[in-house]
């Protein structure tokens, strides 16, 4: 905001001597011309510019109208002033610049006239500091680094037995979602980074993965688990060795006899698995 202050000037006297050998016509025009009024006016600035102030000097003649071309000297109680003489436009202005931190006086003068007018300035608010520029975020510890990439593993299996099927991801953020699709017909989702299947026949089934993480990043792989017949049964172990024997067979005859009688015992010998003839008994 800036504050206007004016002063005014008059001529002593509206009156003009007119030679005997001048006309009066051009005694006219002459005091025409001659600065009848001095408005003197300020204007000061605020803030980083308050011990600034426009100075402004408006000469006019006898009728009101302006007077270009006349010199204007400024002076001031304190400060400087820049310039300290100009010559009015054709408005009749004529303008300067004062610097001062307190009040000053302003003076001007143009021809025998002269003004003075008091002007507000102070000192100059300081401009408020640069700020500190805020550092832009770092980087995120948790961010990926490159593109999100999947791989699935897989192992031939007997048929009805479990397999494990494994996928390994790189560069995602967690937690992920996992759809596995084993290739028969069955399909699971989680989280997991593993998942176990049975498989109820022999064959090649087309196993895949989906992931994709908390990014929204999806990434795919596939894999062909081999699904192998039961071996048969093995077969039973052989038996072992027989262990060579003899059997013996005892015969009487006769088979009855009273007490005092004779029988003759007889024995029959006989070598199984590969036992020697026996030579006595």
């Amino acid at each position: 905001m800036r504050k206007f202050a004016v002063a005014l000037a008059l001529t002593a006297s509206a009156c003009s001597y007119q030679s005997p050998t001048q006309p009066a016509a051009s005694a006219a025009a002459t005091a025409t011309n001659e600065p009848f009024s001095l408005t003197l006016g300020s204007s000061v600035g605020s803030g980083t510019t308050a011990d600034h102030a426009t100075i402004t000097a408006k000469v006019q003649g006898p009728t009101g109208q302006p007077l270009g071309g006349v010199v204007v000297t400024f002076s001031t109680t304190v400060g400087a002033l820049n310039p300290e003489q100009a010559a009015t436009d054709s408005n009749g202005i004529g303008s300067t610049t004062l610097v001062a931190s307190t009040a000053a006086t302003v003076t001007a003068k143009a021809g025998t006239l002269s003004a003075r007018t008091g002007v507000g300035t102070q000192p100059a608010a300081q401009p408020p500091p640069t700020p500190t520029p805020t550092p832009g975020p770092g980087p995120n510890p948790g961010a990926p680094t490159g593109p999100l990439t999947v791989t699935l593993t897989a192992a031939d299996v007997i048929v009805g037995s479990t397999t494990i099927l494994n996928v390994s991801i790189k560069d995602g953020v967690p937690p992920f979602q996992v759809t596995w699709t084993f290739g028969d017909g069955a399909s699971f989702t989680g989280s997991s980074s593993s998942s176990a299947h049975v498989y109820a026949a022999v064959g090649a089934y087309p196993a895949s993965v989906n992931v994709t993480d908390s990014a929204g990043r999806t990434a795919s792989a596939n894999a062909t688990v081999n699904v192998l017949a039961a071996p048969p049964p093995p077969a039973p172990p052989a038996p072992p060795p027989a262990t060579p024997s003899y059997t013996v067979t005892l015969s009487a005859s006769p088979t009855t006899v009273v007490a005092g009688g004779t029988a003759t015992l007889t024995a029959a010998v006989n070598a199984q698995n590969g036992a020697p003839t026996p030579t006595s008994f």
